[in-house]
């Protein structure tokens, strides 16, 4: 055999080879790929109840007697979002006034919503705390007020301040 032959059938190899890996990378560049997405669904479940727009009341100094009337009801708002629920309100306390109450009254409204089929509690000068005070899923209007009556003789100057703590409790 002539090298010409050999030379020549080695190219012959080496271009076949070459065509086939080309004709293979070929293949492969054209194929087609899969191709996937995620699609997600979501929801932000809040606590199932929340107070919002909260609102503090404003009591006006006696004109005459010793007694500390609300000008303006402290109001807020209790959402429901899951479930139903009661409603606990402390009696206002004063610690830390310059003088302390004889006496501390209360009064209010919490009006569930219509739909939610309960009914709207009323208190009136209540001197205790108030527990287990239904509530309906969904937007509960709160509307307090409260008197305080000083012992008898001139009030002493100073600010004074009176707080009701409001806790939901979820069913």
């Amino acid at each position: 055999m002539s090298i010409k032959s050999i030379s020549s059938r080695k190219l012959t190899s080496k271009l076949i080879a070459s065509s086939l890996l080309i004709a293979g990378i070929t293949g492969i560049a054209s194929k087609a790929t899969a191709n996937s997405v995620d699609i997600d669904f979501a929801v932000n479940v809040t606590e199932s109840c929340a107070f919002s727009d909260v609102t503090g009341g404003v009591l006006v100094e006696p004109t005459s007697g010793t007694t500390f009337t609300t000008s303006s009801n402290g109001v807020a708002t209790l959402t429901c979002n899951t479930n139903t629920a009661t409603l606990d309100i402390a009696k206002p306390t004063d610690a830390g006034n310059p003088a302390t109450a004889d006496l501390i009254e209360f009064s209010g409204t919490i009006t569930p919503p219509a739909a939610s089929g309960v009914t709207a509690t009323t208190m009136t000068s209540v001197t205790a705390d108030q527990t287990d005070i239904p509530l309906g899923i969904g937007a509960n209007a709160i509307s307090l007020s409260m008197e305080a009556t000083l012992p008898s003789g001139a009030i002493p100057a100073g600010n004074y301040t009176y707080t009701m703590v409001l806790t939901a409790n979820p069913n």
